[in-house]
């Protein structure tokens, strides 16, 4: 299953970007102040979505390392908190392959997770649940 979204440690070409977020777009240079005021209940928001994700589908955790993918059991397992978040190195970011619509979803810096798509559809319906977490998502 890895080697159908992934190559060379990152998603293969033919996936485009979605990115979720607290905002509707990007923050710009006079704005990034915002990233610093984000509470524990704002960043919660992402949590929130992930549980509704791996209620509404099955998941698998993307190990780039292994290069392999593994049934998620326990979403909570793999959630930080807003705490844990902000200390975060990018190589125990968490990434999920969405097999049943053929998307992914992967943990990104400055609040932002990015769904991996192929523009069949996947935004469309993911954005209602998007919007109930609070959250927002723009393409790059």
């Amino acid at each position: 299953m890895y080697e159908e979204y992934c190559a060379k440690y990152s998603f293969k070409p033919e996936f485009k970007a979605e990115f979720v977020s607290l905002w509707n777009g990007w923050l710009g240079k006079d704005n990034l102040h915002k990233l610093d005021e984000v509470t524990p209940d704002e960043w919660g928001r992402f949590n929130i979505f992930l549980r509704q994700l791996s209620q509404r589908y099955t998941l698998f955790a993307i190990s780039h390392e292994t290069k392999s993918a593994a049934k998620v059991f326990d979403i909570d397992s793999y959630l930080s908190t807003h705490e844990q978040a902000m200390n975060k190195e990018s190589d125990k970011f968490s990434t999920f392959i969405i097999q049943e619509l053929s998307c992914a979803i992967s943990e990104d810096w400055d609040h932002t997770y990015i769904i991996w798509h192929r523009a069949k559809g996947e935004i469309e319906l993911l954005s209602p649940l998007i919007k109930a977490c609070g959250l927002e998502h723009f393409c790059g």
